[in-house]
């Protein structure tokens, strides 16, 4: 899509999301005030008379309330995305849609799941007493592709790497009780990569200047350079 058409996609995804977002806590908020309620009916239950009726019917109303207000928790978090991942692609190409033709479009592949939530790749142990969970995705979860004002193609991806561990272990606490704590770590490290087409007599020295494009080079805060390679027609950087 031209980078217009796809930048306000991208705002009414979010305007999207932000809905959804408000949806999931208020029906979360239900939920738990439905299961509150139906707990406070279950002391009346113990009563004679009408009053047993009355908590009974309070008591099976808020179970089923409960289950309903879940289910739909449940429908509006489907809509509820990584906020960081779309409005990362939204400044991209922000910046991106400067130095392209106007109605010139850009290839976006843009992945809105998050693969931490897939239990199926969370691995669990045991060691002694302790046990632990752990997971270790790659999800590259951004792709853009399109052409500058000079001919240039390029192909840019970002992928988010997740490093997260959590052990339970038992240990004595003063009173003599045997209690269970938490240790738990996760770190989050993003890898963006960029490929740069172009035309050998528009930019034949560019083979022989990468130790001054790496010093031209303007990354954020926090960011290395880790590789960068340059060749006839193509100059690579991760």
């Amino acid at each position: 899509k031209p980078a217009e058409e796809l930048i306000a996609d991208l705002k009414a995804l979010g305007v999207m999301d932000k809905e959804a977002e408000a949806q999931v806590k208020k029906w979360k908020t239900l939920c738990y005030v439905s299961i509150a309620v139906a707990c406070c009916s279950m002391c009346l239950c113990a009563a004679q008379g009408v009053f047993m009726y009355i908590a009974f019917v309070i008591l099976a109303g808020g179970i089923g309330f409960a289950i309903w207000a879940h289910s739909k928790k449940k429908q509006f978090e489907k809509d509820d995305f990584p906020d960081h991942r779309y409005l990362t692609c939204d400044r991209l190409v922000s910046l991106l849609s400067a130095d392209i033709e106007s109605g010139s479009t850009i290839d976006t592949t843009i992945n809105l799941r998050d693969a931490t939530t897939n239990s199926a790749g969370v691995e669990t142990g045991k060691t002694g007493q302790s046990t632990w969970n752990s997971i270790n995705t790659a999800d590259q979860f951004l792709q853009l592709s399109g052409r500058f004002i000079d001919g240039t193609k390029f192909d840019f991806g970002l992928t988010e790497k997740v490093d997260a561990y959590g052990e339970h272990f038992p240990y004595r606490a003063r009173s003599g009780k045997t209690k269970t704590k938490l240790k738990a770590r996760k770190r989050i490290q993003w890898l963006a990569t960029l490929r740069l087409r172009y035309k050998d007599k528009r930019y034949p020295d560019v083979p022989k200047a990468v130790a001054k494009i790496e010093e031209m080079i303007q990354l954020p805060e926090g960011a290395k350079l880790k590789k960068i390679d340059a060749k006839d027609g193509e100059i690579s950087l991760v």
